[in-house]
Parts: C-alpha cells; sequence; structure tokens
C-alpha cells in the first residue's frame, strides 16, 4: 500500500521508518488513556510547525521507546493476572 514504507521495521505499536528523521508519532493509547492522545496531537502539532509546545510533558515522551523486553512472553504472563480478577469479579 506505502512503498516508501516496505523497509520499515516494525516493533510493537510502534513504526520506524527508515529515513525520515523528521518524523513524529503519538500512540499506545487505549481504554482509559485515549484523552491521552488528544494530549499527544496537540503536543504533535506543536512540535511539527517548529513551535514551543504549550503543554508539558515528560523527558521520556522526547526519545523513541525501547522494545518491551518481555514481549514474547506478554501474553503468557496476561493469563493468570487475567484469570485472577475474573475470579474476583465473581
Amino acid at each position: 500500500m506505502f512503498p516508501t514504507w516496505a523497509d520499515s521495521n516494525i516493533i510493537d505499536h510502534y513504526l520506524a521508518l527508515p529515513n525520515l528523521n523528521s518524523a513524529f508519532a503519538g500512540f499506545a493509547w487505549h481504554g482509559n488513556g485515549v484523552a491521552m492522545g488528544n494530549y499527544a496531537g496537540a503536543i504533535l502539532a506543536d512540535l511539527l510547525q517548529n513551535k514551543a509546545s504549550r503543554h508539558s510533558y515528560p523527558a521520556a515522551l522526547k526519545t523513541i521507546p525501547n522494545c518491551f523486553a518481555a514481549a514474547p512472553f506478554r501474553h503468557h504472563l496476561l493469563r493468570p493476572a487475567e484469570a485472577g480478577l475474573a475470579l474476583r469479579d465473581l
């Protein structure tokens, strides 16, 4: 669909685009955190216009995230947690 992105590296929910140093991304919100997407969008809009952001945000959000170390085990680790929560709901 996007031939330019053919050599892209997709890591979990982050898309690393080769030779695009000026690409910005806001991601990883779901459920109760959807409102944070609007906040991130406002920050990204300022950054894309080379303006100082009107919103404060931590330094951790200014860097490319590391790969989640336990990613291969995530589903296996979630099963007991989900079972425990399901029992608590009874």
